[in-house]
């Protein structure tokens, strides 16, 4: 007996190598549902949200960050660009939950030469940020109204850590800031 051709669907195979709901499916969506039906579960790895949301930084408009990415001329190259496995080859594994991409060169594109797996800490730090003393001085008046620094992390746009290094006296140029 034949059976579904679905990852994880164990119904008898009905017509085009899939179960009567699949089948279904797939004629009214068309290719569309074939892609997704088909990914072997990658949409639920962390890389694969990862390089989406690499990629929408980079092309989508209403995206945010496109401004500090895609409105910057910053793009994915065309290895990674409709290829998921591509860029999982090239990246591997996110090492842990706490690592991140980064791009070694901020202004590069995200390419194999330019990307690599950090912790969050190395990222900040490669961050294009700069604190100009008016922003230091309005972010120690918001602590003197006691807000909550992520609150005014929210307010400014600014990493809450960075906040959180201001209100204790710790240099803020660790983080690449003026």
């Amino acid at each position: 007996m034949r059976r579904c051709k679905v990852d994880n669907c164990d119904r008898k195979h009905k017509a085009n190598g899939f179960c009567g709901m699949h089948y279904m499916l797939d004629k009214r969506n068309g290719k569309p549902i074939r892609k997704r039906l088909y990914n072997n579960g990658r949409t639920k790895l962390p890389e694969y949200r990862i390089w989406f949301k690499i990629k929408e930084r980079c092309y989508n408009k209403n995206c945010k960050s496109y401004k500090d990415y895609g409105g910057k001329g910053i793009i994915v190259c065309n290895r990674w660009l409709n290829n998921f496995d591509e860029f999982y080859k090239d990246m591997g594994k996110r090492p842990s939950s706490k690592h991140q991409i980064d791009r070694k060169e901020s202004n590069g594109n995200y390419e194999p030469n330019n990307c690599r797996w950090v912790l969050q800490l190395v990222n900040l730090r490669n961050k294009n940020t700069t604190l100009t003393e008016i922003q230091i001085k309005q972010i120690r008046f918001h602590f003197a109204m006691n807000l909550m620094n992520i609150e005014i992390s929210r307010m400014m746009s600014i990493d809450a850590s960075i906040i959180s290094n201001i209100k204790h006296g710790r240099s803020y140029k660790n983080y690449g800031l003026l």
